[in-house]
């Protein structure tokens, strides 16, 4: 499906049927033991249509754990994108909260298939900092590694310290863990100071 195709208003209502009714039995049954059959029925829509969308459940699954935390990152962040090296904390509080939503109080059922939610969220993780690191408030810096390899050791590093957090949230809050990340990426990713970086991206 084509970016004009899934922007369609239609097309975007379908998909949010589709969406909540996965996740509203999602609540009560595992993710393997549910059939293409129930979520059609509970999203009132026929099969026919869940196929113009979906190649199958997990298919939907995927897509509904990456539209998520999209939206998460999208009311998180000002502008629907990194502007400077700050957003960097927001990215990391956003990501734990989500963590904690989505996976932390995941039903027991589910839990084979947290994986999945989790490529999701490193994917748009990487996909953020990979655009910001490209970016002009970017420019004049120099990184130690290539944008490639530095947009995904910023993800896995984001992803990785919210779900340590996760696991253990009463020892550190999500700003803590973010003062931390923020630190790591400004002394580890870059041959100048954080001051210089940190002027740039204020424009």
């Amino acid at each position: 499906m084509n970016l004009a195709n899934k922007m369609d208003p239609r097309v975007r209502r379908t998909r949010r049927l589709l969406m909540d009714a996965l996740l509203n039995l999602l609540a009560e049954k595992s993710l393997q033991s549910i059939t293409v059959r129930e979520i059609t029925q509970a999203a009132t829509l026929n099969r026919a249509t869940f196929y113009l969308h979906y190649t199958d459940k997990f298919d939907l699954f995927i897509s509904t754990a990456r539209d998520l935390f999209h939206d998460t990152l999208i009311e998180a962040l000002p502008g629907d994108h990194v502007s400077e090296v700050e957003d960097i904390k927001t990215m990391v509080i956003a990501t734990c909260h989500f963590v904690q939503q989505a996976i932390a109080e995941c039903s027991p059922l589910n839990k084979p298939f947290e994986p999945m939610i989790e490529a999701q969220i490193q994917s748009q993780l990487e996909d953020y900092t990979h655009e910001w690191l490209q970016s002009d408030a970017m420019s004049g810096t120099e990184l130690t590694a290539c944008i490639e390899t530095t947009a995904t050791l910023i993800s896995w590093t984001i992803l990785g310290c919210a779900l340590r957090w996760m696991r253990a949230p009463a020892s550190q809050t999500p700003e803590d863990i973010a003062e931390q990340v923020y630190t790591i990426v400004m002394e580890g990713f870059w041959r100048v100071k954080p001051g210089v970086i940190s002027s740039q991206g204020n424009g």
